[in-house]
């Protein structure tokens, strides 16, 4: 997500608490795959995420195992990805303060 305008780190690893979240950002990378991971160091909320408990960064994660190896974002427009991002992290958000 550098090109998108977000402070993101080549450093980090970004995870995040929903699963339909983590499917858009997968669809947005070439060769994007979804992941269930394990944080390895501190895990800090995302500076970028506007929404609180959705997303996080760490210095690196551990796959426990693959979801989806192929998410291809030529399954929809772009902008239905980023649409649809809107509509997950907004419905992430409503379980976090739940």
């Amino acid at each position: 997500m550098l090109g998108m305008g977000g402070r993101a780190r080549r450093d980090r690893v970004y995870v995040t608490t929903g699963r339909e979240v983590a499917r858009v950002y997968a669809a947005l990378f070439l060769d994007g795959a979804l992941y269930e991971v394990e944080p390895v160091g501190e895990l800090v909320a995302d500076p970028d995420c506007a929404v609180a408990g959705v997303s996080y960064e760490c210095p690196a994660a551990r796959v426990v195992r693959v979801v989806d190896p192929v998410v291809l974002a030529r399954a929809r427009p772009f902008g239905a990805w980023l649409r649809k991002l809107d509509r997950a992290t907004a419905q992430e958000a409503r379980a976090v303060s739940a």
